[in-house]
This record gives C-alpha cells, sequence and structure tokens, in this order.
C-alpha cells in the first residue's frame, strides 16, 4: 500500500535492514511534492511529520477528557469515546 502509493506520485522507498540494529526507510519524492506544510509529532522521542491536508483536527486534551477502564483508555470527545493507544 505504501509502496504503490509512492511509486503512483513517481517516488521510491528503499528499506535496508541489518540484524540487530534495526531498519532505515529511505523514501524519495519528487522536488515539487517535497515541499509539503506539514505537522511534526513527537512520539516515544521519534519525530514524525504529517502532511496537513491530511489533519483534519488537532486537539488540546486535558487529563479529566481520558477515561481509563480497566487497562483502556479513551476519550471523551463530541459525546462520544475514542480509543486511545500507546
Amino acid at each position: 500500500a505504501v509502496k504503490t502509493e509512492i511509486e503512483r506520485i513517481k517516488g521510491d522507498i528503499r528499506i535496508y535492514s541489518e540484524e540487530g540494529e534495526g531498519t532505515t526507510f529511505v523514501i524519495r519524492v519528487p522536488i515539487s511534492l517535497s515541499v509539503i506544510q506539514s505537522m511534526l509529532v513527537n512520539v516515544a522521542g521519534h519525530v514524525y511529520s504529517i502532511p496537513l491536508n491530511q489533519v483534519e483536527e488537532t486537539l488540546n486534551i486535558e487529563a479529566k477528557d481520558v477515561l481509563k477502564k480497566e487497562k483502556d483508555y479513551s476519550l471523551r470527545y463530541k459525546a462520544r469515546e475514542i480509543p486511545l493507544v500507546f
């Protein structure tokens, strides 16, 4: 799915893997597509870039909005509960 989309926009993906060291993904896209406004997100020390045209909404979550049921957490938002994954 990812490879197909990258190739669709005339890009290239290469995967380098070394046992015990990890895996590196190198994604190349045409320069016309590489200058896209994006939102940077830090997750567990890793920074990801999400194209802004793919972001529908952002939220400032407060502790009171997070619900805990046994080992599961969810977010109360617009009268529904959305599961949270950590």
